[in-house]
């Protein structure tokens, strides 16, 4: 199971990075998701759902990806032995805006108020937060004081530079 999830990781960070031309406006996001994560960042990922789609089916997989989903960015902070995320954070581009009670209906989970702005609660255990530009922003595991800090838009520490190289 464990060695699955990683193939599995690793295929969808390779059909986002071949699905999609990284133009000025990609590394644009890249470097907004960087200064905008939570402390401790060490990891990131792009995936192009439509592209890993495709890929599936002519892989003759089976795909339960959402066909709203236009592209999906994450920083996280990874154990680097165990590879167990400790948080993970970011945004997901939609075709059309969502409300944070459509939301809700969709998870099954309740509106909330966190630093000014609606949340949604999940239930398994993370935050989605409408944004403007018909994203939403995820915030995994439901830390209340983490998600208040990253909506407050506070000054975070630099990311790593590895990572800064890249935006």
């Amino acid at each position: 199971m464990f060695a699955a999830r990683k193939c599995l990781f690793f295929i969808m960070m390779v059909a986002g990075v071949l699905g999609t031309p990284f133009a000025s406006s990609q590394e644009a996001k890249l470097a907004t998701l960087l200064q905008n994560a939570p402390p401790g960042v060490n990891s990131v990922a792009y995936v192009n759902p439509p592209a890993l789609k495709k890929l599936m089916s002519e892989a003759n997989f089976k795909s339960s990806l959402s066909e709203s989903v236009e592209e999906v960015w994450l920083a996280s902070a990874i154990d680097p032995i165990s590879l167990v995320h400790q948080w993970e954070a970011g945004f997901a581009q939609m075709d059309r805006a969502l409300s944070a009670e459509a939301l809700a209906q969709i998870v099954g989970g309740y509106v909330d108020r966190v630093a000014d702005k609606d949340v949604v609660w999940t239930p398994k255990q993370s935050y989605l937060v409408p944004l403007a530009d018909n994203r939403i922003g995820f915030l995994r595991p439901a830390k209340r004081a983490m998600l208040a800090t990253w909506l407050s838009g506070a000054r975070q520490p630099a990311p790593p530079s590895y990572l800064a190289q890249q935006s």
